[in-house]
């Protein structure tokens, strides 16, 4: 009965009956008799005449706080939550008219005042299965991250759990995903800006139910050929990196799987080693570089200093660095001595590990490719040149002999600009003098 009630007369019943407010209260009301009234409701409230008294309401100024009110009354009606938040994305869009960006950054202002994001995140949550909520939620956020003035930590931590949300229950969606860590670039963005404390860092890492670094790594590893989404998921993971190094604690990324983010960040690199990408304006956000590899390699060199011991793969790591390198991108050279210094350091309580890494370098040619991109070298450069070459031989026999008979020492002094910039690195010169002097004595005595 209640089904040929609601779904057969039903609509016959309402298309008879005026729309209006009062109207699709009661009908709301009736989607509580069974499952079949809440069908054939649904089916009533969005045909365009039913529409129309909401769109009337809410084209009444103030229009914001229409759309408020509305969604906090409704947050469980799909069809009303969708016309609502696709009408909030069109207002705060960038408008083709120059001369309306003003009204428009007025209004995200206004709607970020009225917290209106956190009922546009709710509503995410309470409809997952609504492609139009998800993407168009998400556009709202981002517009609302945009505007001016402080961040509090609520509103970020809020924002960034509804993407987190999205971003896991919709894994293949990869427009969707775009959209959610463009959303996060701005949104972290700012809140690095802010100097945030830490409370809310962690918050913002480790959300109400996942892990939002593990998160990104999930979504590189389901798209693995698109070259955008990589860009600004690596820029993301460069900013937990420094983030987290920053807190000094690793709570929260108990969670974290090092070794799979390892692989993933490898992959990438190996995949879009040859892309290359438009000159970057001088204007645009410092989440996103030039090309995704260089960005996997600065994530991979937090990784290193975050946890080290989880790392299998670190002379690959150093590799990819040393190929970027070789390519000339973004003048690359410091970032791949960084990487370098780093392993290095992190080593220290590994000595095998440590030997090994040694091993590697002094085959791999990073001396040799280090000396030919800082030519004609300054102080510094020649400086950390033989700070480089001590720490490959410090301890090993076969990396010093092998580095002596190469005349490193020579080659590190003709790429100095001027003899005075020799002698002004005359500890560090000295040092790697001795260590190399100290082991090719001792071969010498063994033969």
């Amino acid at each position: 009965m209640e089904q040929a009630l609601g779904v057969d007369l039903l609509p016959y019943v309402m298309s008879v009956v005026p729309p209006s407010r009062v109207q699709i209260a009661h009908l709301r009301d009736l989607r509580r008799v069974s499952r079949e009234f809440k069908r054939a409701v649904d089916f009533i409230l969005v045909d365009k005449n039913w529409l129309r008294p909401l769109r009337e309401h809410v084209n009444t100024p103030p229009t914001h706080l229409n759309l408020f009110v509305y969604m906090r009354e409704y947050n469980f009606d799909r069809a009303t939550q969708e016309f609502i938040i696709t009408r909030l994305m069109q207002e705060l869009a960038i408008p083709e008219n120059d001369a309306l960006v003003p009204a428009m950054v007025l209004a995200r202002q206004n709607v970020r005042n009225t917290r209106v994001h956190s009922l546009v995140g709710w509503a995410m949550r309470v409809h997952p299965n609504s492609r139009i909520i998800q993407l168009d939620g998400c556009r709202v956020l981002s517009h609302v991250s945009h505007t001016t003035g402080s961040f509090d930590g609520d509103f970020l931590v809020h924002t960034v759990a509804s993407l987190a949300a999205v971003m896991h229950d919709n894994l293949a969606d990869v427009e969707l995903q775009l959209i959610c860590l463009t959303t996060l670039d701005c949104i972290l963005d700012q809140a690095f800006a802010e100097d945030l404390p830490a409370v809310y860092l962690h918050e913002i890492i480790q959300t109400e139910a996942h892990n939002l670094p593990n998160l990104i790594i999930g979504v590189m590893r389901e798209h693995p050929a698109n070259y955008d989404l990589h860009k600004y998921a690596a820029g993301l993971l460069c900013w937990f990196g420094t983030v987290i190094r920053d807190l000094g604690s690793k709570s929260c990324m108990r969670t974290f799987v090092m070794h799979e983010a390892e692989n993933v960040l490898l992959a990438s690199i190996h995949r879009h080693l040859l892309h290359v990408d438009p000159p970057t304006p001088p204007t645009i956000s410092h989440f996103v570089m030039n090309d995704a590899q260089s960005y996997c390699i600065l994530a991979l060199k937090h990784l290193l200093e975050f946890d080290i011991a989880g790392m299998h793969c670190i002379e690959e790591s150093m590799q990819c660095a040393i190929n970027i390198t070789v390519q000339d991108k973004h003048d690359f050279v410091e970032s791949m001595y960084d990487m370098f210094d780093i392993i290095m350091e992190e080593l220290e309580t590994f000595p095998i590990r440590k030997t090994q890494m040694q091993n590697y370098a002094a085959s791999s040619g990073i001396v040799q490719i280090y000396l030919q991109k800082i030519a004609p070298a300054e102080d510094a450069e020649v400086n950390m040149a033989y700070t480089m070459v001590t720490k490959i031989c410090e301890g090993n026999t076969a990396t010093t002999v092998l580095m002596a008979e190469a005349d490193v020492v020579g080659s590190i002094d003709s790429v100095a600009a001027n003899s005075e910039i020799i002698r002004g690195c005359v500890l560090e010169r000295d040092k790697l003098i001795a260590i190399l002097a100290s082991h090719t004595a001792r071969r010498t005595l063994s033969v």
